[in-house]
């Protein structure tokens, strides 16, 4: 009876006029490409025209947000203002993570993604059914394929313009990590940022955490080889990640952060990331960003067969990655400190190849041409 009476309503508020609203969504709250298209859209006024509304899991954690900004507003992802008034009155969606649920066929939507193909989605983050025409967003047309593939859709939705968020590693503005982390004059800072692997809700992909730091031992092995060579070690496990296993240590030059650490601060991953003097990851897609900053890239690779055979990849990894130094241990990551230590960039050439084939744009200006390319699809 009630899908019957929802049904009856929906078909009555799709034939009132749509209002000037445009809903904007990203994991965590009011981040990524989405915080950056909604940046640059307050900067140009966009709030004057249009009521922009951020669709959230908490508002508490970001209702000062934007309090002094004129026509912004937060409402909960599970709000019955959301599912009877937004869903159907809104004009245009531009999400990142979820694929809030939009009403009529000429709502304007598009997906800025949260990471390009690298492991194998298809069938676990998809376009909607009801939404086959959705834009989403990619970095170049190598890609496109791949991103199509794992989002089962055509590629004629895929449009090539950049991620925003990347843009921040084009910024001079760096942030002064001795200060932030209080380590003393650290020489070289290196950000660890692997993909999940033992997933909060049991999902697991492999039977380790997080790569080479099996226990405590290795840990203290790493921070001492950290320390004797000047170099800060920060890692940032996924936010789906279970790391109980990670006790509480006090290192001097390795440490565990989460996004709680970054809001503190009032920093984001990609500030951070363009602060760094190298990246260490494993099949995260942050490894086709940070082929961007054009600096050394670590690949732990220590559970690769596992992971395949687990996860699988939707491209060649041994391909697209070998802009990345492969790290199979404790050793190998040693090896890679020191290295970093010693400015000994061995990969720059091989990273630079895929950097050119993955990206078509390189320039920092894809938030502005993303939402030059909202605006003109609003005023169709």
């Amino acid at each position: 009876m009630k899908v019957f009476m929802f049904s009856i309503l929906s078909k009555i508020l799709c034939l009132l006029p749509m209002r000037k609203i445009i809903i904007f969504e990203s994991n965590p709250d009011c981040s990524d490409n989405t915080e950056m298209v909604f940046n640059e859209m307050i900067k140009r006024q966009i709030n004057r025209h249009y009521k922009l509304v951020w669709l959230v899991k908490d508002i508490g954690k970001c209702k000062n947000r934007y309090s002094d900004i004129k026509n912004v507003r937060l409402i909960s992802k599970n709000s019955a203002t959301y599912r009877y008034y937004y869903s159907f009155f809104s004009r245009a969606f531009i999400t990142s993570n979820d694929f809030p649920y939009k009403r009529r066929k000429d709502q304007y939507y598009i997906y800025l993604a949260h990471g390009c193909a690298l492991k194998d989605a298809k069938g676990k983050h998809s376009i909607p059914q009801d939404c086959p025409d959705c834009d989403v967003l990619t970095i170049s047309d190598y890609m496109a394929k791949y991103d199509a593939e794992n989002l089962s859709c055509s590629e004629a939705n895929m449009r090539v313009l950049g991620y925003p968020r990347n843009d921040k590693l084009f910024s001079s503005n760096k942030i002064d990590l001795n200060n932030l982390f209080s380590p003393g004059e650290i020489n070289k800072f290196i950000y660890w940022l692997p993909t999940f692997r033992q997933h909060k809700n049991k999902v697991s992909y492999s039977n380790i955490s997080i790569p080479i730091l099996y226990d405590d031992n290795i840990c203290k092995g790493i921070n001492e080889c950290a320390r004797q060579h000047n170099v800060f070690v920060i890692v940032k496990p996924h936010p789906c990640q279970d790391i109980s296993y990670i006790k509480a240590m006090k290192l001097s030059n390795l440490c565990f952060i989460d996004d709680d650490f970054l809001k503190n601060f009032s920093i984001d991953n990609y500030e951070l990331l363009n602060s760094a003097d190298a990246l260490l990851t494993d099949y995260s897609s942050v490894y086709y960003d940070f082929l961007l900053a054009d600096k050394p890239i670590g690949l732990c690779w220590d559970d690769f067969d596992e992971y395949s055979k687990r996860e699988g990849f939707r491209v060649d990894p041994n391909f697209i990655m070998s802009g990345g130094e492969k790290i199979y241990n404790e050793e190998d990551l040693k090896c890679f400190i020191i290295r970093i230590a010693n400015n000994d960039d061995i990969l720059a050439k091989e990273r630079n190849k895929i950097c050119s084939l993955v990206h078509k744009y390189k320039d920092g200006n894809s938030t502005v041409r993303t939402v030059d390319y909202i605006i003109s699809e609003l005023q169709r």
